[in-house]
């Protein structure tokens, strides 16, 4: 990695160490690696780390293994995969439905990471192999440590079953992983803080459906299908969370609703609600669409070496689209 850095009225007269720990949070020891294995300037000439800069100067540090053929690579450019800002640290793309993110035991090849680098990259956000939408890749370890310190704005819009009664509001419930799963999440009082915001933005009375935005104000796994299912307005064609797993004889093509011991998973004041979309009309819909229906619309942080603010936006899919009408 190389870091370069003009150094403002702030940092005059302190000593080299200071700078780079308070304005990259490097840590002791990366400091110290950096002294022994790397390389230091100081307006183009060879420094210590206790000399002094003064405001305007020019500092550069070079890693250990620092190597620029390969410390300034750009990403491969992938027909589905639009890249809408990339420089030395960072990625920030509108990833397809439909494609993982990460290698895993049952995806180890294939993934959004190998196709777009042989070189390492650090997934800032997650999103679920069927999610689609923006998100941001660091380049390095430090960078992604830095996008990870800073509070981001995560906002998604998703296709919900159902009308809400109360338009818009905060969604409050501890998520845990359910018993005997390592997928599953559930609501529980036993669980992490999770809290959701979510606002209403279009409403299908005829269809029974609600195009609704959610802001993340924690980053659990799954958060907002869960919170969706816990309200009784599950994702449109969402696997897990979704009102398929309610239908018993799916597969003989009967169709009949039951109430299955995880009805737990929505709340008792919705719980009458939910159950009024359990039919073929909702089941037809979910047919419509081939992942769940839930995707990264904004994105906001703070950019880990710069520090200045970033925001970014995508339009809704096409897919949607064809529902929304």
């Amino acid at each position: 990695m190389e870091f370069k850095y003009i150094v403002e009225e702030k940092y005059n007269n302190l000593k080299i160490n200071e700078i780079l720990k308070s304005r990259f949070d490097f840590s002791k020891l990366m400091l110290k690696r950096i002294r022994l294995y790397g390389e230091l300037l100081l307006n183009s000439k060879s420094a210590r780390m206790i000399d002094t800069a003064k405001t305007h100067d020019k500092i550069i540090v070079r890693t250990p293994n620092y190597d620029p053929e390969t410390s300034f690579f750009r990403v491969n450019r992938l027909k589905d995969v639009p890249i809408i800002f990339e420089d030395d640290h960072i990625v920030v793309l509108n990833k397809p439905a439909n494609l993982v993110v990460h290698p895993t035991y049952t995806h180890p090849d294939g993934t959004l990471l190998d196709l777009l680098s042989s070189n390492k990259l650090h997934a800032a956000t997650r999103l679920d192999r069927e999610t689609s939408g923006i998100m941001v890749l660091a380049k390095h370890s430090h960078a992604h440590y830095r996008l990870m310190k800073f509070p981001m704005e995560r906002i998604y819009i998703a296709i919900n079953h159902g009308i809400w009664q109360q338009k818009s509001g905060e969604i409050s419930a501890p998520i845990k992983r359910a018993e005997n799963s390592i997928m599953i999440r559930v609501v529980d009082n036993g669980g992490k803080t999770a809290v959701t915001n979510y606002r209403v933005l279009f409403e299908n009375f005829k269809e029974n459906f609600s195009l609704t935005e959610f802001k993340l104000i924690t980053g659990r796994t799954h958060q907002i299908r869960v919170h969706s299912l816990f309200m009784g307005k599950p994702i449109l064609a969402d696997g897990l969370y979704g009102i398929a797993d309610y239908f018993p004889n799916l597969s003989s093509g009967k169709n009949v609703p039951c109430i299955q011991k995880d009805i737990c998973r929505v709340s008792l004041k919705v719980r009458l609600q939910f159950l009024e979309l359990l039919n073929d009309l909702q089941l037809e819909l979910d047919t419509k669409l081939d992942r769940q229906a839930l995707h990264s619309k904004k994105l906001g942080f703070i950019h880990p070496i710069t520090e200045q603010h970033m925001e970014f936006e995508t339009p809704i899919p096409e897919d949607f689209k064809k529902i929304l009408g």
